[in-house]
């Protein structure tokens, strides 16, 4: 039985493919919701709230907003490279959908293939 005010996660263990999937029908269910004016008791984190509110304008995301996303992600990725010369990483603009300490094999479901953050990705280097 679920108790009030409770939260629940998507499944964070489920293959990424299939998590994509529920974000995409999470989204579509968002996007319905909104065109038939209907009220959905769905709290959103606040930079979410901003983008779809700022009537597809171009904003800036700050180093707060990232905090607020993803400490764990500013302080790990975004901090780290602004510290230290990237050349030696040998970076693109590509990521992997899950993170896997060394000698760490795929779980299954999970995808090595990298996924392009921008068009041609593999073939940018971060500078």
């Amino acid at each position: 039985e679920r108790k009030a005010g409770a939260s629940t996660e998507m499944e964070p263990e489920r293959g990424s493919a299939l998590r994509l999937r529920d974000y995409e029908i999470l989204g579509r269910f968002l996007g319905l919701a909104l065109l038939q004016y209907v009220t959905v008791g769905v709290r959103l984190h606040p930079s979410i709230c901003r983008l779809l509110l700022c009537d597809n304008k171009p904003w800036t995301i700050t180093d707060d907003d990232l905090i607020a996303l993803d400490e764990t992600f500013f302080k790990h990725k975004v901090a780290y490279l602004r510290a230290h010369d990237v050349d030696p990483l040998c970076l693109d603009f590509t990521d992997v959908l899950h993170d896997r300490a060394a000698g760490q094999h795929a779980a299954a479901g999970q995808p090595d293939a990298p996924v392009e953050l921008v068009p041609n990705g593999k073939e940018i280097d971060v500078t």
